[in-house]
């Protein structure tokens, strides 16, 4: 179920939201655990058995990887670590049809006995580790938190009435990030895909690179900022995921504060035990090249997004190698860099069919071709999406997000934040509902 589908935010949450706070705190991750069953169930309920059986299964293994030592604590650890490997493998590369979440879920359950094996955290106990795998803020979208960082909060939540205001407050932040921004300015690359790829032109190809760029964010920061809002509800803190990326100079930092908890996973539990930078130049490259292909590979099935990480990985390697300094000392230059590079990276992300990719670009870039150039679709199209894109500049920026924090809990804020859930309510009632981005990884 949708965080911004109708049932979620008038019934099931509410309703949720009640039992949570009445029953005692030692029953609470047993009242997390059915309602987030509950949740996922409404929108996946043939494959919810799946899941269910697979963390039975993490759960038993973790039980016993915390039991022994040396190899047979090896041994258990591959097993579980091969299982959840095989099923993201199987549904994303071989079923027919996808388990919703299925990249979020295998990965926090294998950060789940890593931590374990390594004493990171305390073998949980069933209440808290399934509570953990499950907990429905997370779930289908992440932030793809460790067992290590919740694991008290799981075990003794701590519900208070600022709380769940400050928790609303969030909630309805991020609902506006999605549904008032990024659903709003998807439409002009939805306009793009229905003049062609091949038969866009120039201005308009442009306009849609951006256009699709600032909906992916907005639309992912809008679920993590609502998935921090509903932790805090629970008394559950879930991380900052976004951290304005494009506020950036490099496609290094930009991936520093970009979905900042997978670049977080697949840094503690791949690049650094692969030996991450510390076994010489080669070895560096070589992890590097391997984690960036890791991630095309966990976001999709199709060539596009081989290309789109390998594309990534060489402007690291550039980066690292060659300007990267250059682009610290003249950030003006850096951040029109970005400006440039990552809207493009995204047109790779976007269009999974490699030919009309090469299209596309052909549109993008088109040498030879002047009737590319031509501006029709462009005026037709664009001038209805100007306000919406000023309002994605004015958001973005982090003095935006300094001022709602300096004044959050406030009356005015409350205020405000009452007359924009109504908005949003109405914008979800009146259009097409569109889903969460992410939630086909």
């Amino acid at each position: 179920m949708s965080f911004t589908d109708l049932n979620f935010i008038t019934r099931f949450l509410p309703i949720f939201l009640l039992i949570y706070y009445l029953v005692p705190s030692r029953y609470r991750g047993l009242v997390l655990f059915a309602g987030s069953v509950l949740c996922y169930g409404l929108g996946d309920a043939q494959r919810l058995l799946v899941l269910l059986v697979l963390s039975a299964v993490n759960f038993t293994l973790i039980r016993l990887i915390s039991s022994k030592e040396g190899r047979s604590a090896r041994a258990l650890l591959a097993a579980g670590i091969s299982a959840d490997a095989a099923l993201l493998v199987y549904y994303k590369y071989f079923s027919e049809e996808m388990i919703l979440g299925v990249s979020f879920f295998t990965f926090m359950m294998i950060a789940a006995l890593v931590d374990v094996y390594r004493k990171d955290t305390e073998t949980p106990g069933a209440a808290e580790y399934f509570s953990f795998v499950f907990m429905f803020p997370k779930l289908m979208q992440g932030p793809v938190i460790p067992l290590k960082d919740v694991s008290h909060e799981l075990r003794h939540p701590k519900v208070t009435p600022a709380g769940l205001v400050s928790g609303l407050e969030y909630f309805i932040a991020g609902m506006a990030l999605k549904v008032v921004i990024a659903d709003e300015i998807g439409k002009l690359w939805m306009s793009v895909r229905t003049v062609g790829f091949e038969s866009v032109s120039t201005p308009l190809a442009w306009l849609g690179v951006i256009a699709f760029s600032m909906q992916l964010y907005f639309d992912f920061w809008g679920y993590s900022v609502m998935a921090r809002g509903l932790g805090e509800m629970l008394g559950i803190p879930i991380m900052r995921n976004f951290n304005h990326p494009y506020m950036s100079v490099s496609v290094s930092e930009y991936y520093r504060r970009w979905h900042i908890s997978l670049g977080r996973w697949f840094r503690e539990y791949i690049y650094i035990p692969m030996g991450g930078n510390r076994k010489g130049n080669a070895r560096h490259i070589a992890n590097l090249f391997f984690v960036w292909l890791l991630t095309g590979i966990w976001h999709g099935t199709t060539a596009n997004f081989i290309i789109w990480a390998g594309v990534l990985f060489i402007l690291i390697i550039l980066e690292k190698k060659v300007y990267g300094d250059f682009l610290e000392r003249h950030r003006c230059l850096g951040h029109i860099y970005i400006y440039s590079v990552i809207p493009l990276t995204w047109a790779v992300f976007a269009v999974e069919n490699t030919g009309e990719l090469a299209a596309f670009f052909s549109r993008l870039f088109p040498f030879g071709n002047p009737d590319a150039l031509m501006i029709a679709d462009a005026l037709h199209y664009g001038p209805s999406y100007i306000w919406v894109a000023v309002l994605a500049v004015v958001v973005s920026l982090p003095k935006t997000e300094m001022l709602f924090e300096k004044y959050k809990g406030s009356v005015w804020m409350q205020a405000g934040m009452f007359v924009l859930m109504w908005i949003c309510i109405w914008l979800i009632a009146t259009g097409s509902g569109n889903a969460f981005m992410y939630a086909r990884f």
